[in-house]
């Protein structure tokens, strides 16, 4: 009997989707550049970002109860978001628009949501939440079960 070698090829995919002409203000490579223990701001009196939340993993609709909420979710709606497994996204809302960055799980970047996880690592003043006003919004990045997460959370830094 002949034996089959199989090769596995894991890929760190980022996708991003612009909703509206803006450009996302948040890339795949400023999450990847935070380092252990860090604090990354998301927005800045500049890009004018009011809202920033994270989708997890099979989450499609955003819960957290803000102005604009039931407008995001008809935006995914409308566009056929669905949440599963491999992916997470981050959505920025401005005004009226929309913008989504989706990214591919790994263990070298991964979310850890605001309930889940060592939190003791974070730093001083940093709270972590589903959805952050954007001035306030911010990422941290741990290391966790070997292997690093992002979590969005509120900074007062």
């Amino acid at each position: 009997m002949k034996k089959r070698r199989h090769v596995g090829l894991v890929c760190f995919v980022s996708m991003p989707l612009a909703l509206h002409a803006q450009e996302h203000t948040l890339h795949l490579a400023d999450l990847m550049a935070i380092d252990v223990g860090a604090v990354r701001k998301v927005s800045s009196p500049e890009n004018g970002v009011d809202m920033v939340c994270v989708l997890q993993p099979y989450q499609d609709r955003v819960f957290f109860a803000f102005e604009g909420r039931d407008r995001v979710n008809a935006t995914l709606d409308a566009i056929g978001y669905k949440g599963d497994e491999g992916s997470w996204a981050v959505l920025s809302i401005t005004g009226s628009h929309v913008d989504m960055l989706r990214i591919g799980r790994s263990r070298n970047l991964d979310l850890l949501n605001e309930h889940e996880g060592n939190h003791r690592a974070l730093p001083a003043g940093f709270e972590p939440r589903a959805c952050v006003e954007g001035s306030h919004a911010a990422f941290s990045k741990v290391r966790y079960r070997d292997r690093l997460y992002v979590i969005l959370g509120d900074s007062s830094e």
